[in-house]
């Protein structure tokens, strides 16, 4: 009888390994040029849908909001600047950071965004809302008001938002509780 159960531990733990092997072969199997492509773009890939990567990479960011809530009904729009074209590079630069797309953990707490971006690419029309407090932010198409929502990991996009609004007083306490 123990050699029985010692002979399948043997066999489920050679199976276990030719089935990782396997998905790791499939993983990094050679696209259609021919060649493997990196795993950072593997992950991409299967996280963004719709090709949002490339609606960011080739969106022109316009203007960012600083969000002020007054109450649990009413939100106060309470700043509002235009970008330059070097702070939206940046923007889309630290947004592109592939820890940002992983996942999506369901997480208690109501999604109150204190920093929107106003985007556009391809004749459409984007926002992304970011919500520092929660970790998480969202992407929406204004026109057919679609939303993919992720977790927000590196605190870069903070002081991003931070140094747009440096008299933001919840940014700042962000910002500086995290260091």
């Amino acid at each position: 009888m123990k050699a029985f159960s010692l002979l399948t531990a043997l066999n489920f733990a050679l199976l276990s390994c030719v089935c990782f092997l396997h998905c790791r072969a499939v993983e990094a199997a050679p696209g259609p040029s021919g060649l493997a492509e990196p795993d950072s773009l593997v992950v991409e890939k299967h996280a963004v849908p719709d090709s949002l990567l490339q609606v960011i990479v080739g969106a022109s960011v316009r203007r960012v909001a600083s969000i002020s809530v007054v109450t649990d009904s009413s939100i106060l729009v309470s700043r509002k600047r235009s970008l330059s074209v070097a702070d939206g590079e940046l923007f889309k630069f630290l947004l592109l950071e592939k820890a940002n797309f992983r996942c999506d953990d369901t997480l208690f707490g109501r999604f109150m965004p204190s920093v929107i971006v106003l985007m556009k690419s391809g004749g459409r029309k984007w926002k992304a809302s970011f919500d520092f407090g929660l970790g998480k932010w969202a992407l929406t198409d204004l026109k057919s008001r679609q939303e993919w929502t992720f977790d927000l990991r590196p605190k870069e996009l903070l002081r991003w938002a931070w140094l747009q609004f440096p008299e933001d007083y919840l940014l700042k306490t962000l910002y500086l509780s995290q260091e």
